[in-house]
């Protein structure tokens, strides 16, 4: 959304006032603060508000009408997601509304699932703004709730380095729980170190799902010694949810020589009897 806003800020601030202050003096409009947006939908959290913005204050509250285009939409109202109030009031005073959104975790089969929802503003035409328009789609997307326990366990590792610079190494670690948001992974490149690694969880957006791995001592070379590991800037590492698993994205480095590269290390979360058979040489029965 904030492209949107931040057009609309710019068009908000286009006059200056005789007193120096900033006013608008273009065409009156209103519509929604983006033409598409994705609703993140949890269990622990169902709704989502939708931002309606107009250009001018008024005196009075303004009462807007929001119809659900029904030929544009995949999504059942009133079983994936129900409308709190088709009826959006902008308080006086004020320039955002919002259209509340209670969607059902529940009814939405998975992650893969593509469900649509469509809004439209009932408003006359000459307020519609001809950049935005006056209809919204809105994406409902599932997304398991962060639990730091559903990364405890048994976990299948695929990696090269540092075992081969070509071949493909799967191997199994255990990791165990630190506190609400830190994993210690215990022993993944020798039998001397454990590697702890933080997840970047909020509550408020759960879609950003990122994790940040310390500088740490990861292993220990025979030849150049101690080899420390630590998150890739610009490219954070992160975890799927509905997967149990998590990517991490690593550079690694040699206090005296710096760093010699960045790698890929994913994480998959396994049954315990999967994990038995795995060690027995039976992984081909799962």
């Amino acid at each position: 959304m904030i492209p949107a806003l931040m057009c609309l800020v710019t068009v908000l601030v286009s006059c200056s006032s005789d007193t120096g202050g900033i006013t608008y003096c273009g065409p009156s409009f209103i519509q929604f603060a983006d033409s598409a947006c994705i609703a993140p939908v949890t269990a622990d959290k169902d709704v989502f508000r939708i931002p309606v913005v107009m250009s001018e204050r008024h005196s009075e509250d303004r009462s807007i009408a929001v119809k659900t285009v029904v030929s544009e939409s995949n999504a059942i109202e009133g079983y994936h997601y129900s409308v709190e109030s088709h009826n959006v009031v902008i308080p006086a005073g004020e320039l955002t509304g919002y259209l509340e959104l209670h969607c059902s975790y529940e009814n939405i089969g998975s992650v893969n699932d593509s469900l649509v929802a469509t809004f439209a503003l009932l408003i006359p035409d000459s307020e519609k703004s001809g950049l935005y328009g006056d209809r919204i789609r809105v994406r409902l997307q599932k997304v398991r709730p962060f639990r730091i326990e559903d990364y405890a366990g048994d976990m299948r590792v695929t990696c090269t380095f540092p075992y081969s610079t070509s071949a493909v190494t799967r191997y199994l670690v255990t990791t165990e729980v630190v506190d609400s948001v830190t994993l210690r992974i215990k022993h993944p490149f020798d039998d001397a170190r454990d590697m702890i690694i933080r997840f970047r969880h909020d509550p408020e957006n759960p879609l950003k799902q990122e994790i940040d791995v310390p500088e740490q001592i990861a292993f220990t070379d025979n030849t150049f010694g101690p080899v420390s590991m630590a998150s890739v800037d610009g490219f954070p590492s992160y975890y799927l949810p509905e997967e149990r698993a998590f990517v991490l994205y690593m550079e690694a480095f040699l206090a005296e020589l710096g760093s010699f590269g960045a790698f890929y290390y994913v994480f998959q979360w396994v049954s315990p009897d999967h994990a038995l058979a795995e060690e027995n040489g039976l992984s081909t029965l799962y």
